[in-house]
């Protein structure tokens, strides 16, 4: 897989289809996470207080949105749907609408970069979203 990766003071971390990443091979620490569709960044994030937490809540498949910025931002991106309908517990969205946004989330690929502590991931996103905003993030 080629990424198109738009930052180039940052080595590109490895991207793994999001259907083929278990659990346990993602790292509890903090970090940088990086979403990738069609071989586009579509979406960044931060992990402060872990990697493993933050990705397995966007790894979902459940209804409710609220929880995974990413999933908000890809039913938003799919369906049109508003993002402050998504944010809403219980998500408004019904079986076939879900089942567009899980399709769309399994055909990303996933790639992250480890930091020492939760102040260091939140300043390498903000400079990595300085210089480029992925299409998923919010304005």
């Amino acid at each position: 897989m080629t990424v198109s990766w738009p930052w180039a003071s940052v080595p590109a971390p490895t991207f793994t289809p999001a259907t083929s990443i278990a659990a346990h091979e993602i790292p509890s620490s903090p970090g940088v996470y990086a979403w990738v569709h069609d071989d586009e960044v579509v979406y960044l994030g931060v992990a402060a207080s872990g990697l493993r937490s933050r990705i397995r809540t966007h790894l979902g498949t459940a209804a409710d949105l609220s929880r995974s910025a990413f999933r908000r931002s890809v039913a938003g991106h799919v369906l049109t749907t508003p993002a402050a309908s998504s944010r809403k517990r219980l998500s408004t969205l019904d079986v076939k609408d879900l089942a567009v946004v899980n399709a769309w989330v399994r055909e990303c690929s996933l790639g992250w970069i480890e930091t020492t502590n939760a102040d260091e991931a939140r300043e390498l996103e903000d400079t990595l979203l300085s210089k480029h905003r992925p299409p998923l993030n919010k304005q």
